[in-house]
């Protein structure tokens, strides 16, 4: 027996397939009224396949003819009955006769013990068929399930290492991004200190240029202290926009 019950059938709903239709939901009760024979196939909740009702150990009392080993039935006695007293005439010829019948009466004891043999043999060559096919298919299904936990595992394991690439992939353009920042705002800082040392110089023409020269008119005087101061002016206008573009980095110096 290939299925050892391993539920409480307390309860337990059972269907029946009767003459190719599916009856129930039952209990074992009206399992037994329907008078099951050994091959009969039923189905509950907790097994996979349609099986036969003898393999269910605890519908074993439902089956009408439980399994049981077809004996041959005993040889006929081959001694023949004794001849009537009034049988004289053909007291030579019964002995042939009664030899004849007994030679038929073995050839037909023979028959049918072979036939019967030959039954059983059919039998249980059919119920192993069946046996067979059934572990056949509980093994498919279980390769199936192992086959199908492989692949989920092996699908879970690409997508962590996909979670893992686009991790270290974002990690990397963070650092890029960051290391850019950084470049960028030491290139703003030497640009303001240029910018800064250009204003100064600014400054310094233009108190220069404040001073008399000779040979240098009031206009020309005038148009080169402009000049100055505009040139300073811009100076200091990218000074305000690296100081306000720093500040929105963070850096305040």
């Amino acid at each position: 027996m290939y299925f050892c019950t391993l539920f409480s059938f307390r309860m337990r709903e059972y269907y029946i397939a009767i003459d190719g239709k599916t009856l129930g939901p039952m209990d074992a009760a009206g399992i037994k009224a329907l008078q099951p024979t050994e091959n009969t196939l039923v189905w509950f909740d907790g097994i996979e396949t349609w099986t036969k009702i003898r393999y269910i150990a605890e519908l074993n009392d439902c089956i009408v003819s439980p399994t049981e080993t077809i004996a041959p039935p005993p040889l006929p006695k081959t001694t023949p009955p004794p001849l009537p007293e009034d049988d004289i005439t053909n007291k030579e010829e019964r002995p042939k006769q009664q030899r004849g019948k007994r030679r038929d009466w073995v050839k037909i004891s023979i028959i049918a013990a072979i036939t019967i043999v030959a039954a059983t043999a059919i039998v249980t060559t059919g119920s192993l068929i069946s046996d067979k096919r059934l572990r056949d298919h509980l093994d498919i299904q279980s390769q199936r399930a192992e086959q199908l936990k492989r692949e989920q595992a092996e699908t879970e394991f690409q997508h962590q290492l996909e979670l893992e690439r686009q991790e270290a992939e974002r990690q990397r353009q963070a650092a890029e991004e960051e290391r850019q920042m950084r470049l960028h705002i030491e290139q703003l800082r030497n640009e303001r200190q240029m910018l800064e040392s250009r204003i100064s110089e600014c400054g310094r023409r233009l108190r220069k240029a404040q001073e008399f020269h000779f040979l240098r008119t009031s206009s020309e005087k005038a148009h080169e202290i402009k000049q100055i101061i505009d040139e300073r002016n811009q100076y200091m206008d990218r000074v305000a926009a690296i100081n306000a573009e720093l500040k929105s980095y963070g850096v305040t110096n």
